[in-house]
């Protein structure tokens, strides 16, 4: 007859048996297979849910408000001879796309990070500040850098006022490595700040600018720019 204390002892022996089975089977040893999935956050960048794309989150400034001739925005005024004429600017599809997606968030109330926006009017397209995005998305392919600062250290409302566009209030969305207008928007939608941008009803006027290349760290470099007069 065995002792109470080797039973006790087996069922030691068996439960540990047990666990590390458990642990073997959930962390895919040998040939169990077991899929999980993360996410990873920070404050520079966030990875996508579209393809594992990269998009950062980070804005140097939502908007800013001035009166034109305001000293506190010195640094926004262009230096003399420095503002370029608008070309001519004819809106392609893939732009068209872009502008109605805008409105098309604009046109319900939204929750941006728990600050409920109402519906703001629609904006239009306005071909200089199509041609800031342009200047502020090649900038960045061509010294490789993701910001709002340019490599010059201009900000959004010199980039702005160099376009030759005389603006009240302003702002910028930026965006790297998407395949689309609707996954940039749907991850620009998801960022508070960024959602504000979109949905500030003191806006009235839009350009934005995607371009793609292979010389800089993503294949493309989007920018959205918001203004009024």
């Amino acid at each position: 007859m065995k002792r109470p204390g080797t039973y006790l002892l087996l069922l030691a022996i068996l439960i540990s048996f047990s666990v590390i089975s458990n642990r073997l089977i959930s962390d895919g040893i040998g040939n169990l297979k077991h899929q999980s999935g993360f996410a990873v956050y920070s404050s520079q960048d966030a990875t996508s849910m579209f393809g594992k794309l990269p998009f950062t989150s980070r804005l140097a400034r939502s908007y800013e408000e001035r009166e034109l001739h305001d000293p506190a925005y010195e640094a926004d005024r262009p230096a003399e001879g420095s503002v370029q004429a608008a070309g001519p600017c004819e809106v392609t599809p893939h732009q068209q796309e872009m502008l109605q997606l805008v409105n098309r968030a604009r046109a319900r109330p939204r929750d941006c990070g728990g600050e409920i926006h109402q519906v703001a009017a629609p904006l239009r397209w306005n071909c200089r500040l199509h041609e800031a995005a342009v200047v502020h998305s090649q900038d960045m392919i061509d010294y490789d850098f993701f910001d709002h600062q340019g490599s010059d250290g201009s900000t959004v409302g010199l980039r702005v006022s160099r376009s030759g566009y005389e603006w009240r209030t302003v702002g910028e969305n930026i965006a790297a490595g998407y395949p689309d207008n609707e996954a940039v928007m749907q991850n620009l939608l998801s960022s508070p700040t960024h959602c504000g941008n979109i949905m500030n009803p003191k806006f009235r006027e839009f350009g934005s600018a995607v371009i793609a290349t292979d010389q800089a760290h993503y294949e493309n470099y989007w920018t959205q720019v918001f203004a009024s007069r």
